[in-house]
């Protein structure tokens, strides 16, 4: 990375590192044919250290050699996360790899995932989410996208031209204050206590999440066949502060309707905001897809479903049909 993009990344990480809270702890990898760490493990992002991570990243962000990002998530990975925080990487870059043991893509991608996931159980779950902020108009955006997204978080663009400062400012108040983490959510029985999911079929839109961050919201929709007990709710998990969380949402709170919403246009209003996430659901899988055939599946799910319901997604468009001009239908005055 050089130039104009090159002195965002470097605006951009001092702009972060100004917005950390006492309570954080913090670290800087800089990476081209090499690697260079600001700490050894991570520090609490007390005023000292802020300041002298500002200093260090404004005389040591600097064009130098090659692309190594292969090299530079794994050495984010063998550095000591913190347990009982919420671990999240912001990866500066334009997303053009150039040096190391590997320049593909995919291989990059399959090399971060054996590195990041940690099973536990039936579940998947991340040593740390990658945010990608991608500079420039050369970057590769879709690699970068992927790799995101296969790491419970997603990309960014930041244009050359374009005030990095101001997109910083509100990229990082969404994740600035991380309220909940391994958040699920499941269908319950709540006299039982027992989970529907497994007695009849639920289709939801996505159910779990690394992390709930304050000033946001999670929309999960979901359809299931009928059943028979009244009392019905949703279940949601999470790791809070002060150690997991359950909360029941019985199924009688969920009846109310938005302000305008009359009930003559609610099966199709919910409906509508069900198929909207599911095509979502299906682009990203279509992009993270990890061979061909894959890729053309969720395609496929997304361009029928986007049709059915008719919307406009990167799989379809829109067509304007404009009546033409009759002279003789105007007037004067």
């Amino acid at each position: 990375m050089y130039g104009p993009k090159i002195n965002q990344a470097r605006d951009s990480l001092i702009d972060i590192l100004r917005k950390l809270r006492p309570i954080d702890a913090f670290n800087i990898v800089l990476f081209d044919d090499s690697l260079t760490l600001f700490r050894e493990s991570f520090i609490a992002a007390t005023i000292l250290n802020v300041n002298m991570a500002v200093e260090y990243a404004a005389s040591k962000v600097v064009a130098r050699g090659s692309t190594n990002l292969l090299k530079a998530i794994n050495m984010v990975d063998s550095t000591s996360m913190i347990d009982d925080r919420g671990n999240i990487v912001i990866f500066l870059t334009d997303g053009l790899p150039s040096s190391g043991a590997t320049t593909n893509p995919n291989e990059i991608r399959a090399n971060i995932r054996n590195a990041n996931y940690v099973t536990t159980g039936s579940k998947r779950e991340y040593k740390a989410v990658i945010y990608s902020l991608a500079f420039g108009f050369d970057m590769d955006f879709g690699f970068l996208s992927a790799l995101s997204e296969e790491n419970g978080a997603n990309a960014r663009r930041i244009f050359e031209g374009v005030s990095a400062k101001n997109q910083l400012v509100y990229f990082y108040d969404e994740l600035s204050d991380p309220y909940l983490s391994r958040v699920s959510f499941s269908i319950f029985n709540l006299d039982t206590r027992t989970e529907i999911n497994k007695q009849v079929k639920v289709v939801t839109s996505r159910s779990e999440f690394p992390y709930f961050f304050g000033g946001s919201e999670i929309v999960m929709v979901g359809k299931m066949n009928a059943i028979s007990t009244e009392s019905w709710g949703i279940c949601v998990n999470a790791v809070s502060s002060t150690g997991n969380t359950i909360i029941p949402i019985p199924s009688s709170l969920l009846d109310s309707l938005p302000s305008g919403i009359s009930n003559e246009g609610r099966v199709d209003f919910i409906e509508r905001i069900f198929a909207y996430k599911q095509i979502k659901y299906y682009l990203i899988m279509m992009d993270i897809a990890r061979d061909e055939s894959d890729a053309v599946k969720f395609k496929t799910l997304a361009l029928n479903m986007s049709l059915e319901y008719n919307f406009v997604t990167p799989l379809t468009s829109m067509v304007v049909t404009q009546r033409l001009h009759d002279p003789s239908a105007e007037m004067d005055v």
